[in-house]
C-alpha cells in the first residue's frame, strides 16, 4: 500500500505544534520594545548623573544659582541652593546642580536625547547630588 500525504491526525498534530511555538514566541517579543526602551531611559538618566558627580568632583563645585529661580524645582531644595564649595554641600548633605551648569561646562553632549520622547536634554532637569556617611549620590530629577 502506497502512502501519498499526510493523515489527518498528523496534519493536526503540526499544526497544533506550530501554534504553540508560534504563541510563545510571539508573547515574548510583546514586552520586548517597552524593555528596550526602559533600559534606554536608564542609560540615558546614568549619563546625567554621571556628569553631575563628574561635575561636582573635577570642580569642588557648588550649585549653580539658576535653580533657585525655577519655579518647577523649588520642592526639591529643601536645604539651600548656592553652596561656595564641595564641602559646604557635604556639610548640609545635599547639593543640586541643573543640567543648563553640565551643558555650559561640556559635561553633557548638546545632542543627548531623551528616548522616551526624542527631544533633546532641556535645561531646567536637575541633578539632586547627596551625601551620606561618606558615600555621594547623584539623583536625576526630570520634569
Amino acid at each position: 500500500m502506497d502512502r501519498k500525504g499526510f493523515t489527518m491526525i498528523e496534519l493536526i498534530i503540526t499544526i497544533a505544534l506550530l501554534s504553540m511555538l508560534f504563541s510563545l514566541i510571539a508573547t515574548n517579543m510583546v514586552g520586548l520594545q517597552s524593555r528596550q526602551l526602559e533600559a534606554n531611559y536608564n542609560n540615558y538618566k546614568l549619563e546625567i548623573e554621571s556628569a553631575a558627580c563628574l561635575f561636582m568632583d573635577s570642580k569642588d563645585a557648588a550649585l549653580d544659582d539658576t535653580i533657585s529661580s525655577n519655579a518647577n524645582f523649588t520642592s526639591y531644595i529643601n536645604k539651600g541652593t548656592a553652596l561656595d564649595n564641595k564641602n559646604e554641600c557635604i556639610k548640609i548633605e545635599a547639593c543640586y546642580v541643573s543640567t543648563k551648569t553640565l551643558l555650559e561646562n561640556g559635561y553633557l553632549n548638546k545632542d543627548l536625547r531623551d528616548p522616551s520622547t526624542d527631544s533633546k536634554v532641556t535645561e531646567n532637569e536637575v541633578v539632586r547630588i547627596s551625601y551620606m556617611n561618606g558615600e555621594k549620590s547623584c539623583v536625576y530629577y526630570s520634569n
